[in-house]
């Protein structure tokens, strides 16, 4: 008896060092982190705004971490090909993706996916985010808001509303506004938010949501009046606009985010490096200029709020799909 004691003792022990072996060398990596260039991957094309954004982060970090942070586009398929690269990816840090609110919209608007944004893609902490704005036609007799619903519900159908397309985030901040407000939109959807733009201004559509950053300049120069903010607070650059919940309509708050994330998986001390970089980077005013160009507002929040807000958005998408018959690609 003693001797089978004796050797389960042996047994454990012999278990207790081969998990620390085992544990060692990933925790000196994490501490060693980074010893050679990090990927940072974008799923939009070069020159917009958020790879603006995203040039500008990565040259903040590549000088705080002692590593270059290549920038690497791969746009297409509505940012699930970025994103599946870096869910493939080893988990040690080396690969990133500067993630948009189309990771909160895919398992929405897609039936069939590669990757789960939830188990395979861990928040390191959200960057920036601006608001959508509800624009009109300068035609238009409504004044506000609720001159807007009004309208709409004495046309029902009639009014016509542009998207970049079905399933953009667009989209689904007009279907939440319409769901609140209950009335009834005709949506025409076009090839990119650009053309949506236009169509506001030429008076094809009577209006749209749109991004702040997208639309200020048309706001400013009178083509597109702004009636309303989709966010919780005003928007510094139009602060004479009120938010959605002053204009009557309470829930409708929509914003455009971008944030890194890492592989699943990825060592906490990794995460954490990353997460105290990034708030570091955004304090640099340089950065804070280029966001307020871009008519965003930095963010930094910790690993666990980022993902929860993704979560949330998830629900939030999935359920006014269900109510406003969006149906999902396959």
């Amino acid at each position: 008896m003693n001797n089978e004691k004796t050797g389960m003792r042996e047994r454990f022990a012999m278990a207790l060092v081969a998990a620390a072996l085992l544990y060692l060398p990933s925790a000196a990596n994490a501490q060693d982190y980074p010893n050679r260039p990090v990927r940072l991957l974008l799923p939009f094309s070069a020159g917009g705004g958020s790879d603006i954004i995203a040039r500008v982060l990565a040259q903040k970090l590549s000088a705080q971490l002692g590593q270059s942070v290549v920038v690497d586009n791969r746009a297409g398929a509505s940012g699930n090909i970025a994103a599946e690269l870096t869910a493939r990816a080893n988990a040690d840090g080396y690969t990133l993706i500067f993630g948009n609110s189309s990771l909160a919209l895919a398992p929405v608007v897609f039936s069939k996916l590669s990757y789960d944004p939830i188990k395979d893609l861990q928040p390191i902490s959200m960057v920036s985010s601006f608001p959508f704005v509800l624009g009109v036609h300068p035609s238009m007799p409504a004044r506000d808001v609720r001159e807007l619903v009004a309208l709409a519900k004495s046309k029902p159908g009639e009014l016509a509303y542009a998207s970049a397309g079905v399933g953009t985030l667009g989209n689904f901040a007009m279907q939440l506004f319409r769901l609140k407000a209950d009335i009834k939109l005709n949506h025409i959807s076009y090839k990119g938010s650009g053309p949506a733009i236009l169509s506001v201004i030429a008076g094809e559509t009577q209006l749209a949501t749109l991004t702040l950053a997208a639309v200020n300049a048309h706001i400013a120069s009178g083509k597109v009046r702004a009636l309303a903010v989709l966010d919780k607070v005003r928007a510094l650059a139009i602060p004479q606009v009120p938010t959605m919940k002053e204009a009557g309509i309470d829930g409708v708050v929509v914003l455009q985010w971008n944030g890194l994330l890492s592989t699943a998986g990825t060592p906490r001390a990794t995460i954490e490096r990353l997460h105290r970089e990034t708030v570091k980077a955004l304090a640099d005013p340089e950065l804070r200029q280029r966001l307020a160009n871009e008519g965003a507002a930095p963010v930094g929040d910790t690993p666990a709020q980022f993902g929860d807000f993704i979560k949330q958005e998830m629900r939030t998408w999935n359920e006014v799909a269900k109510k406003a018959s969006i149906g999902a690609e396959q």
